[in-house]
C-alpha cells in the first residue's frame, strides 16, 4: 500500500519518572490509499478512527488508544476525528447505528472506518487490522491456533477482573471501599503473575511456563535479556513476541502506573515487587516501554486532571 502524508500535527507533553514519559511525538496523520483489504475487497479512502477523550480518567480513551496503537503497529495510515461524547454529532450517532442497528445502545468509541468497512468495539476492530494486513508491520496474531487461544484468555481475565478492580480503586470515596479495592486489584494482578507462568512464553527460571508453542533457543533468551538490562521478567505474554494482549491491556497498564501513585498512593508497580509478582511487574515495563504506547499514551497530569473533573462533576 503507497501513502501520502498530508498531514502530521506532534504535541509536547511534560517529563514523568515511569516508563511511559519518554518524548513523545503524536500519531495524527491523514492520508491517502488505495489497497485490498485481506478479503480481497479493492477500497479507496481515508481509514478513519472516531476516538474520544475518556470522560473519567481524562486523557484519550483507552479503548481508542489501544486501536491506534494497533494501527500504527500494521503501519496503517489513518486519519482520526475526536468525537464530544456529551454532544455526539448526529452522523456520528447514524454512523454507529449503521454497525450497530439497536438504537437503544448508547453510541461508543472507538468506530473504525476502512473504505467500506465499519466497525465498533476496540478487541474488534484490533483482530481485524490484526487479520486485514497479515503482511504489514508487527504480526500481532501468534501462528498457532492453541497460542491464539490462550493470548485471548489473557485479555479476557485481564478485561474481566484487573480492568473493574482498577476502576473500582479510583472510583472509590471511602477510605475502607479503597483498601479493599486496592486488594481486589492486587489479588488480580496476583493471577495475572500467575497466568504468565502458566500459559506465557518468556526467557528466565521464572518466565517460561510449561505450555507455550513458540520455542526460543537459550541464545535468543541471553539476547532478550541483554535488551532487557538483564532482566528476565521483562518481556511480553509471548516472550519476544508482541501480540493484542499488549495491546488492549496497555492502555489500562498505563492508567494503573500514572493515575495511582498520585490518585490513591500506591506505586503499582513497586507494590507488584514488593509482593514478588515479578513477572507481572516486567510484562507491565515491557508494554509501557513499547513505540505504540509511549506515542500514544495520555500523561499523569492529563489523567490526574480528567479524574479530578470527573468527582467534582459527582459532588455536585
Amino acid at each position: 500500500m503507497v501513502a501520502s502524508v498530508l498531514q502530521r500535527s506532534s504535541v509536547s507533553s511534560r517529563a514523568l519518572s515511569t516508563p511511559l514519559a519518554s518524548t513523545r511525538s503524536r500519531r495524527h496523520v491523514a492520508v491517502r490509499y488505495r489497497g485490498k483489504d485481506n478479503g480481497g475487497r479493492e477500497e479507496r479512502g481515508d481509514v478513519v478512527l472516531y476516538s474520544a477523550t475518556d470522560p473519567v480518567n481524562g486523557g484519550l480513551c483507552p479503548y481508542s488508544q489501544a486501536v491506534i496503537m494497533a494501527l500504527l503497529e500494521k503501519k496503517v495510515p489513518f486519519r482520526e476525528v475526536k468525537v464530544d461524547l456529551s454532544k455526539k454529532p448526529t452522523d456520528f450517532k447514524e454512523l454507529y447505528h449503521s454497525i450497530i442497528p439497536d438504537r437503544d445502545v448508547r453510541e461508543r468509541v472507538p468506530v473504525l472506518v476502512n473504505g467500506t468497512n465499519r466497525l465498533v468495539d476496540s478487541s474488534t476492530i484490533v483482530e481485524y487490522l490484526a487479520a486485514a494486513y497479515p503482511d504489514s508491520g508487527t504480526p500481532l496474531t501468534p501462528p498457532d491456533a492453541y497460542t491464539a487461544a490462550r493470548v485471548k484468555l489473557f485479555i479476557q481475565y485481564f478485561t474481566d477482573h484487573v480492568v473493574p478492580a482498577y476502576n473500582q480503586l479510583v472510583k472509590a470515596s471511602d477510605a475502607g471501599i479503597q483498601e479493599s479495592a486496592k486488594e481486589a486489584l492486587m489479588k488480580a494482578l496476583r493471577c495475572v503473575d500467575e497466568f504468565l507462568a502458566l500459559h506465557g512464553a518468556g526467557e528466565g527460571d521464572y518466565a517460561v511456563g510449561p505450555h507455550y508453542a513458540w520455542n526460543m533457543s537459550q541464545d535468543r533468551g541471553e539476547e532478550q535479556a541483554k535488551k532487557n538490562g538483564g532482566n528476565p521478567h521483562e518481556h511480553y505474554l509471548m516472550g519476544p513476541f508482541y501480540t493484542t494482549a499488549e495491546v488492549l491491556c496497555t492502555p489500562f497498564v498505563a492508567r494503573m502506573v500514572e493515575v495511582l501513585p498520585e490518585w490513591r498512593a500506591m506505586d503499582v508497580l513497586a507494590e507488584c515487587e514488593t509482593r514478588k509478582l515479578h513477572r507481572v511487574a516486567g510484562w507491565m515495563r515491557a508494554c509501557l516501554a513499547r513505540p505504540s504506547a509511549q506515542l500514544t499514551g495520555p500523561n499523569r497530569k492529563e489523567l490526574v486532571d480528567g479524574l479530578v473533573e470527573w468527582e467534582w462533576s459527582h459532588a455536585m
